[in-house]
Formats: C-alpha cells, sequence, structure tokens
C-alpha cells in the first residue's frame, strides 16, 4: 500500500526495502513521490500528505516525455520517464488539470482542461494559449493520430469537436459522455462512451466519419438488470494497436439494487459491431476470484468506493 496505518506516505526508507517486485515477467519500481511538502511560505517542510495524479499522457514518439495534472494544481513535465519533473504551467492560473493529451503525430503540441478552460501549447509547454472556455467538467482530450489541430473532447456536457486547435469546436452532444477514442489504425472511426439518463446506463457509440457523426451499437450490449435500480456513475475503453479492432469497457455504477459501484468489463472483436461480458455477470454478487469488484477497496465488494473520481483504464 501507499500509506501506512496512519494514512501517511510511507517512508522512502520502506520503498528503497521494496524497490523491485516482479509481476510475471514485468519488474515494477516506485519513482515517487516519497514524500510531499507543504508551501514554501508555510515552511516548504514535510507533510507526507498523498499526492493525487488527475490526468497523465506519454508521447507517442518519445517515451521518455510524460505529462501529468496533480490534485494541488500545475501540469508537470517530465522527459527522463518520470524520474524528475519540472512544472510547466507555473505562469497560468491552473487549478487541478482532469485531463491532458500530448498530439501523437506532434510531442510539441499539449492540450489540458483546468478551471473552465483548455490550454494548448505547441512549443512542448514554454508558452501556452487560453484557447477555449468549456463549462463542466471535461474527462476526456482526444487528439487526431495524424493532425495535432483536430481534437475531440468529451466531459460532463457532452463531446466537442474542433478542427484548429481548440480555438472553436462543434458541439456533437450536449448530454455527459464518460470517454472518447480514435480507432488505434483508422482515424476514420471514433468510439465515445454517452450515458442514458432515461434507462440509466452508459451507451456504446461508434463514427466511421472522423466523429462529426455517431450511431449506437447494441448488439449484445449491457442493459441494467432492473432499470429503476440501475446507475451509470462512469466507463471507459481500453484499445491496443496489437488488436485494433478489440475493444474493453470497463462500466461502474449499479445494474440492480446492491451492486456496489462495479458493474463489468465488456468486450469486443469486431469494432464495437458486437459485445459480450466474458464474466456472464453483470454487478453483484462478487467473487475475489471469478468475478472481483474492481471498483470497491475490497475485492469481495464490500467498502467503500470512489465511482469515477480515479477511474481509469489502460
Amino acid at each position: 500500500r501507499l500509506v501506512d496505518e496512519r494514512g501517511e506516505i510511507r517512508s522512502e526508507e520502506y520503498w528503497e526495502s521494496r524497490r523491485t517486485e516482479r509481476s510475471g515477467n514485468a519488474i515494477w519500481e516506485p519513482i515517487g513521490p516519497m514524500e510531499t511538502y507543504n508551501l514554501g511560505s508555510e515552511g516548504g517542510f514535510p507533510v507526507s500528505w498523498q499526492s493525487n495524479a488527475y490526468c497523465m499522457d506519454a508521447c507517442v514518439d518519445n517515451s521518455n516525455i510524460v505529462v501529468a495534472g496533480i490534485e494541488g494544481g500545475e501540469l508537470f513535465k517530465s522527459t527522463d520517464k518520470g524520474i524528475t519533473w519540472t512544472a510547466m504551467t507555473e505562469g497560468l492560473p491552473v487549478a487541478t488539470p482532469t485531463a491532458v493529451r500530448i498530439a501523437p503525430s506532434d510531442c510539441n503540441t499539449i492540450y489540458f482542461f483546468a478551471n473552465g478552460s483548455l490550454y494548448r501549447t505547441t512549443d512542448g509547454g514554454s508558452n501556452w494559449t487560453n484557447a477555449y472556455s468549456i463549462s463542466g467538467g471535461v474527462y476526456e482530450i482526444e487528439v487526431h493520430p495524424t493532425d495535432p489541430t483536430t481534437l475531440l473532447v468529451c466531459g460532463s456536457t457532452g463531446v466537442l469537436k474542433s478542427t484548429d486547435g481548440g480555438n472553436s469546436f462543434q458541439a456533437i452532444y450536449t448530454v455527459a459522455c464518460w470517454d472518447v477514442k480514435y480507432h488505434p489504425t483508422n482515424s476514420n472511426i471514433v468510439y465515445l462512451l454517452k450515458t442514458n439518463s432515461a434507462s440509466n446506463k452508459c451507451q456504446f457509440f461508434k463514427s466511421t466519419d472522423g466523429g462529426d457523426n455517431f450511431s449506437i451499437q447494441t448488439n449484445g450490449w449491457y442493459s441494467p438488470a432492473v432499470v429503476n435500480e440501475a446507475e451509470d456513475i462512469g466507463a471507459k475503453i481500453g484499445l491496443s494497436a496489437a488488436a485494433a479492432d478489440q475493444i474493453y469497457v470497463a462500466l461502474i455504477g449499479a445494474s440492480k439494487a446492491d451492486d456496489n459501484g462495479w458493474i463489468g468489463v465488456y468486450k469486443s472483436t469486431d469494432a464495437g459491431a458486437t459485445w459480450s461480458n466474458p464474466t456472464g455477470q453483470d454487478g453483484g454478487p462478487y467473487d475475489e476470484i471469478t468475478h472481483p469488484n474492481l471498483a470497491s477497496i475490497n475485492p469481495n465488494g464490500t467498502g467503500f468506493h470512489q465511482g469515477f473520481y480515479n477511474f481509469a483504464v489502460g
């Protein structure tokens, strides 16, 4: 665990003693932060508070370059895979970036959202433009694979599309949307997760014209067990270029009464045309081995969960 029994970040000595741990063939190494500090005006001494990263992205062409937005404010950049970090936004009135994306075709073009504004840099973060004001929260920024001026933004008030670097946007939908992703190898195809408040569920949509128009995909897709007991509190898309037409969607919320934040994972192997739940079960009852609750603090489904607040799919 990251914190000890008092809720404080564990000491640097603790992490040194566990510097490498094996999981299968992978070797994991903690890179911090090992300590947090209060403001310099307050003494600048260690306070051992947790340091939450709200958003993160890495450059497609140079994996040394990583950016991260933290809860306390500021967007940080690393050029050595996260070993050292530099604040990129000290001159901006930034509080808690919630979404960030490095353009896949240009590592110097970066977009992030914070305190009602979409910011853009085209020089790697030396200079920033407050490009556009967006009401509500932003959950995801998705930049076209080969055109750094085309992007989609989704959040609590819908989906927006820009073709001029974020200076102007067209509203595609005006209801909450959880995630948006380009197909790994075909930029004409875009996937979208949108809430449906009438049926209390998340729905999957697909575009074949780059995100201008979307159609719902329902074959095998999730439906709540009891609609008036169901709840949609978020969803995320997982993709890989290694299996370009394969999609995973993780759903959080409830399919019926007594579900505790976790519905399950749906899978498509044909670019969203058909779907299945590999476990065959939506929501509880949960089992630590066969059907763990991936939202709550305990795999058996007991305890609290934080909903969409810290929900991510890699």
